[in-house]
């Protein structure tokens, strides 16, 4: 079981640059410093506050089921959350292109 977290958690480090360079790219610059602290937030609060949690609560709600398993089980739940991510992604990029497009013309527009 643990070599199915092991793609994720190699993959996961190197997602980090282009999402931050997405974000900086489809801001004015005045709004870059902002953007990138909205963004680191909005990772720690969803990666480091609820994701412990959420853990927990699933492997005390598997416990009855799974046993000393529940945990092991519980942290494979998050091997879904990466394929949700990684769809997401997919489905973001797909309006990246017409975004940085629109950032562009605000630009040189002045606006």
């Amino acid at each position: 079981t643990f070599m199915l977290l092991v793609i994720p958690l190699a993959v996961l480090p190197a997602s980090g640059a282009p999402v931050y360079a997405a974000v900086q790219s489809v801001v004015p610059a005045h709004m870059r410093a902002m953007a990138a602290a909205v963004l680191l937030l909005v990772t720690n609060l969803v990666g480091l506050g609820f994701g412990p949690t959420f853990i927990g609560f699933l492997s005390d709600m598997l416990t009855p089921r799974y046993g000393v398993e529940a945990l092991r089980m519980a942290m494979l739940f998050t091997v879904a959350t990466y394929a949700i991510t990684a769809f997401s992604a997919y489905l973001a990029s797909r309006f990246f292109v017409a975004d940085l497009a629109s950032a562009q013309r605000h630009i040189e527009s002045g606006t």
